[in-house]
């Protein structure tokens, strides 16, 4: 379960950091409105979110599972394992992850902002799949 919740707090900060935060940043002073600067705060503020997710995730995990039972605790991780749209959205983020990372890569850019990017595009592209798509997917074919 730690890394489960782990994991979910980092694509948090992560998705938070790169693609809001960084962003306004950004925008907040003059001096960097422009590419570089945008680049340079969505790769900061990606990081600073990771890294607060890397640390409230145990904090987090710890204060709900310490009153619990180990069947409990079990019973969860079981249900959070099976779940595929959690799945999904684990391997959305690490697939979005690699391949920005590596596109950015081979383009001589900075690999770390191609990672956090890559990263938030797939775990959003994962929970439009899960949430959006294929419910209307199943809706059309029980009308068949």
């Amino acid at each position: 379960m730690y890394t489960h919740v782990t994991l979910k707090t980092v694509q948090a900060g992560t998705l938070f950091g790169t693609l809001l935060f960084g962003p306004l940043i950004a925008l907040a002073r003059k001096d960097t409105r422009n590419m570089k600067g945008l680049v340079a705060k969505v790769g900061k503020a990606g990081k600073v979110g990771a890294g607060i997710g890397l640390v409230t995730g145990p904090a987090m995990t710890y204060s709900k599972f310490r009153d619990q039972t180990y069947e409990q605790v079990w019973d969860r991780a079981y249900r959070v394992r099976k779940n595929r749209g959690q799945v999904r959205a684990d391997q959305g983020y690490i697939a979005g992850g690699v391949i920005g990372s590596l596109v950015t890569t081979l383009t001589a850019s900075n690999p770390l902002v191609g990672e956090l990017v890559g990263s938030s595009i797939g775990i959003l592209g994962a929970a439009y799949y899960t949430n959006m798509y294929l419910p209307k997917k199943e809706k059309e074919e029980k009308k068949e």
